[in-house]
């Protein structure tokens, strides 16, 4: 197989997988806050934007917490996946010394 040579194995970084899922759980949280902010418009009825800001509020709260939700999932499944190589930090510390 042409190139196979080139293919090596990937170390797998439990360590790393926890703290990028620990970042995704905080980027969901940051989200959700963001959700709860203040999103009024001038209060002019004569405003178009106050006739509409409400229609976009409720889509983006939709996607915004679908998408915490994913963030959440996620962060999940990489400590989970973390769990999977317990002793593999110590393994490459190993052959990389």
């Amino acid at each position: 197989m042409a190139g196979s040579a080139w293919l090596v194995g990937m170390e797998v970084s439990p360590s790393l997988l926890r703290r990028t899922g620990g970042a995704l759980f905080d980027m969901a949280d940051q989200v959700r806050s963001a959700l709860g902010g203040d999103r009024t418009g001038p209060g002019d009825c004569a405003w178009a934007t106050d006739a509409e800001l409400p229609a976009q509020v409720g889509a983006w709260d939709g996607y915004l917490a679908e998408l915490a939700g994913r963030l959440d999932d996620a962060g999940d499944r990489l400590r989970r996946a973390a769990d999977g190589y317990t002793g593999a930090d110590r393994d490459a510390w190993r052959r990389l010394s």
